[in-house]
């Protein structure tokens, strides 16, 4: 079981410092607030709500109404926080432009295709989006995977795998079946699967990442 501990502004990071000092077992923890001003455990991530609302700055006396909204200004932010912190990282998506680009780079070509998955489907369609997930843990299933755009007419679900933890394709297969129900009805889905190697992504076990394709 893994916990994760939470500490919430001044007097949560105190907290959080002594549980650090005192030692839980399979705690792992994280500090949310303003700037650092305690570097006694430096080691524990910490997400400054000011810096990640581009101010220097805040008003002398603002309270927790203040700090409240600035989460609120990054919510997606702290969710990808959280879910990194669970194991599951989550990238920034990328915009269409770079889809074909970052395909390339990740897709290993079979000697025997005339077009990858990528080519066939912009032939009909153009892609609007890529998502990103990264997991320290190989997942028992894919019912963790939200967030992306389901509104999609196609999509590529590309899962990569490091080496040392290859996988009978019978797990990849349910990963495929339960992607395909997390799309709405009449999409196009096609599903890769590559490999990298243990030291090229360090703690991941297994890499995901999904193609939104629209009609042109």
């Amino acid at each position: 079981m893994k916990i994760l501990c939470i500490g919430v502004g001044g007097a949560g990071t105190n907290v959080i410092n002594r549980m650090k000092d005192i030692g839980i077992p399979n705690a792992e923890f994280l500090t949310f607030g303003g700037y650092r001003y305690d570097y006694s455990h430096p080691e524990i991530p910490h997400y400054n709500l000011i810096q990640s609302n581009e101010i220097d700055t805040l008003p002398a006396g603002s309270g927790p109404k203040v700090f409240e909204k600035l989460a609120k200004n990054v919510e997606d932010d702290i969710r990808e926080v959280l879910l990194y912190s669970f194991g599951m990282r989550k990238c920034k998506e990328l915009a269409g432009y770079r889809a074909k680009e970052y395909y390339t780079a990740i897709h290993t070509p079979l000697y025997s295709e005339e077009k990858n998955a990528f080519e066939i489907l912009e032939e009909k369609f153009k892609c609007t989006r890529v998502y990103v997930y990264y997991f320290e843990e190989r997942p028992e299933c894919m019912s963790a995977i939200d967030g992306f755009d389901n509104n999609g007419d196609a999509y590529i679900f590309h899962v990569d795998v490091c080496y040392s933890d290859q996988q009978t394709s019978s797990i990849y297969l349910q990963f495929a079946d339960e992607l395909n129900a997390k799309v709405r009805n009449g999409a196009e889905t096609r599903f890769d699967m590559g490999y990298f190697a243990d030291d090229e992504l360090v703690g991941v076990k297994l890499m995901l990442s999904i193609f939104v394709f629209k009609h042109c």
